[in-house]
């Protein structure tokens, strides 16, 4: 080589070693510039809505603080239906007048024990419900029990506003998570209504699904490992069919004297039939002036018998489930089955194959959270009601515990403290020592918060390991293809999520 050559060279190997020595002080000693993150809460039902604002409530007072920047975060929201949902929808329509007709499909109420909860959901637009059906397991008696005029979708959406998400995107649902490098490699189906890949890497995954769509996520098993996926596996819901009708005005006379002067739901669970709970939607504080509109739910096993009878004739269970449940109406209402019919004006059926919460997760702890490459390294949760009992206090105490496990996280990698790494003097150097990342804190020994699962993931052939290797986890070539969560993704036009 020429000397001009070799100067060249001599020069960009002593930057390189500087470059070098100066990378590995900046993060042995802390550095003055935190680093950013991403963040990504799959899911934006009830406890992703909340474990979102919740985390960016906490992210403002830390910052308010001084302990974090508020550059140091973008915070996403990914959610498969066409707006907030999860098992708690809205369905509206809209009159000639312009008037718009509310019905809850799932869950009727919020339900919780605690009084600050109750006044902050009342703030948002709650109010507190009467005459509702006490046999349900999920309300107890002393608890408070709120409606929301709008539709519970509507709370949940100022639950998101509130979370002020650098990025909020309806219709994409996350098919993929693996470890790519010190991130999560996160795929995804569908964007802006299409069904386009996207695929992004953030440094925490909040996953606040269901437990059944969550472990069928492709990758997510190797993730959390098999002990933890095995105990997700035994979470049960049980199996229900919904319709809401709105009906002509002349019905109301028909559903006063089916719920009496006080009732806005009728029990009928015991009774073993078709019919397991009917809710009028009038009585929630709704006006609901040219229509009547009415939501029925199926029982558990009027759901399965439809489900397997459909199979067996080779129909679709909704239409199915539908005929039978307007068949049992009509009873009630003492009418023929054609009169009802002519009376209904518009429907829709939602076919609920995870429904109430039976069984909750057996894992200590109301979130599970991995930390796949040690104290520093990318975070994942899973949260949901699951993990508590299923309502919205559980989904309140799970999302609590997602986000405080995230802002724990943080505060320990974000922008570590020379005191937490220890000062080392520059003649102590061991190259070989050098941390993967800037920011990762091998002597980390915060405390943890008790509602949270700190998890030392077992090295298996299924994936990655908890403060182990960064270890990629095999892709499997079957891609998931989801079947069904909360809100139907075929939602007509008219029947948009409120």
């Amino acid at each position: 080589l020429k000397p001009s050559w070799l100067n060249f060279v001599f020069s960009v190997q002593c930057y390189a070693a500087f470059a070098f020595r100066v990378d590995f002080l900046m993060a042995a000693r802390g550095s003055s510039q935190p680093r950013h993150v991403d963040v990504l809460v799959v899911g934006g039902g009830c406890t992703g809505g909340l474990a979102a604002s919740l985390l960016r409530e906490g992210f403002d007072r830390q910052g308010a603080d001084g302990q974090l920047d508020s550059s140091t975060m973008s915070l996403h929201v990914w959610e498969w239906a066409r707006g907030p949902a999860g098992r708690m929808s809205t369905f509206w329509w809209e009159d000639e007048k312009g008037r718009r007709h509310v019905a809850d499909l799932g869950a009727q109420v919020f339900s919780t024990p605690n009084a600050g909860d109750a006044e902050q959901l009342r703030q948002l637009g709650a109010v507190d419900a009467t005459g509702l059906a006490s046999t349900t397991p999920e309300r107890p008696p002393d608890w408070t029990h709120l409606w929301v005029p709008g539709g519970l979708t509507e709370l949940l959406r100022r639950r998101l506003e509130v979370a002020r998400a650098d990025d909020v995107a309806f219709g994409r649902r996350v098919t993929g998570i693996w470890l790519d490098g010190g991130r999560w490699h996160v795929e995804a189906r569908g964007d802006g209504g299409g069904n386009s890949s996207v695929i992004k890497h953030f440094d925490a995954v909040v996953f606040a699904g269901t437990a059944r769509d969550i472990i069928s996520i492709e990758g997510f098993r190797g993730a959390v490992g098999s002990d933890n996926a095995a105990a997700l596996d035994r979470v049960r819901y049980d199996h229900r069919l919904a319709v809401a009708l709105m009906m002509a005005p002349q019905l109301k006379v028909k559903m006063e004297t089916l719920f009496g002067n006080d009732n806005a739901e009728l029990d009928l669970e015991k009774e073993g039939g078709v019919l397991g709970l009917l809710s009028w939607q009038d009585r929630k504080h709704r006006q609901h002036a040219s229509r009547t509109v009415l939501v029925a739910h199926s029982t558990c096993r009027f759901a399965a018998s439809n489900l397997q009878r459909a199979k067996d004739l080779r129909r679709h269970p909704k239409e199915m489930g539908f005929e039978g449940i307007v068949g049992a109406l009509a009873e009630r209402f003492e009418m023929s089955v054609g009169e009802l019919q002519r009376s209904i004006l518009d429907s829709k059926v939602v076919h609920w194959r995870q429904c109430q919460m039976q069984r909750c997760v057996q894992l200590p702890g109301s979130c599970l959270e991995v930390l796949p490459t040690g104290s520093g390294g990318p975070l994942l949760v899973a949260c949901g009601d699951y993990f508590a009992e299923g309502n919205y206090h559980g989904c309140m105490k799970s999302a609590t515990a997602a986000a405080s496990a995230v802002l724990s996280w943080m505060g320990r990698t974000v922008a570590p403290s020379a005191a937490s790494v220890g000062y080392l003097d520059s003649a102590k150097i061991d190259p070989s020592s050098r941390p993967a990342r800037r920011w990762n804190s091998a002597s980390d020994t915060s405390s943890r918060r008790e509602d949270l699962v700190k998890v030392e993931a077992a090295t298996t052939s299924q994936g990655t390991t908890s403060r182990g290797s960064e270890a990629q986890a095999p892709r499997p070539r079957a891609r998931w293809q989801r079947k069904g969560i909360g809100s139907e993704p075929g939602v007509s036009a008219e029947n948009q999520v409120a």
